[in-house]
């Protein structure tokens, strides 16, 4: 019986509801209104209903630009910081330390050749992926660095993948900082910042059937095997891992 009039646009999609709950309080705090629609809705307006792929977060067009840069003020480049770690946001200036990170044997046997071989292609790879899942989600790959010294040691945070009904998380280091600790620490970090600051309530992963140095870390997060799944029809065979 409600409609939803066309002057309402998307402004992003969460993962789930709860998620799309606590960004709406933090724009009607702001004096925006802002709506989450239920499917009932998806009749009359099909394209404004997310479906499986999470809920997405609507606010009239004239309070586009404005309940945008909102959520940027409330989402800081400077993410996360434990005893040892800083996670922020990657931009561009990151290419050259994403093109030495994707081109490890290690990143290329364990999760997957993506093709990045310039600073260029890294800066196309930093656009599609983790810039893109910002403004979409308001969450992706973070740059990890040593809190002391500031150097870039990997990149760890949260994916959205279109054929994962929840949000999954990622981590890669460089080999030479493996084995002491940093790929824990960073993790446990994105996770409490998915759990009480995203509201996520359930995470997955994913890892090459035989990457079991992930698997024992994600053991140790407190995530458990679920299932063999395939990312695409022809795709390799990973392993899917859940927690909550």
């Amino acid at each position: 019986m409600a409609c939803l009039p066309d002057e309402y646009v998307t402004l992003r999609t969460c993962p789930d509801v709860n998620a799309a709950n606590l960004l709406r309080s933090v724009l009607e705090g702001s004096g925006i209104h802002a709506l989450i629609p239920h499917e009932s809705f998806s009749s009359n307006f099909p394209h404004l209903v997310a479906g499986s792929g999470g809920a997405r977060i609507l606010v009239r067009a004239v309070d586009m630009e404005r309940a945008a840069e909102i959520l940027r003020e409330t989402e800081p480049a400077g993410v996360l910081e434990t005893s040892r770690l800083t996670l922020r946001r990657l931009t561009e200036e990151d290419a050259p330390f994403i093109l030495r990170l994707l081109n490890e044997p290690s990143f290329i046997e364990f999760i997957g050749d993506r093709g990045v071989r310039t600073v260029d292609d890294a800066r196309r790879y930093l656009r599609a992926g983790p810039l893109a899942s910002y403004e979409q989600h308001g969450f992706g790959l973070y740059l990890v660095e040593l809190r002391e010294g500031e150097a870039p040691i990997g990149i760890c945070g949260l994916l959205k993948r279109d054929r994962l009904e929840h949000p999954d998380i990622g981590f890669s280091l460089l080999p030479e900082y493996w084995s002491q600790g940093y790929a824990m620490e960073a993790a446990s970090a994105v996770m409490e910042y998915a759990r009480e600051s995203l509201g996520l309530g359930r995470l997955l992963a994913i890892t090459s059937p035989h990457n079991e140095r992930s698997g024992r870390l994600l053991a140790r997060l407190g995530f458990a095997f679920e299932r063999n799944i395939r990312m695409s029809a022809d795709g390799e065979e990973l392993k899917l891992f859940g927690a909550g």
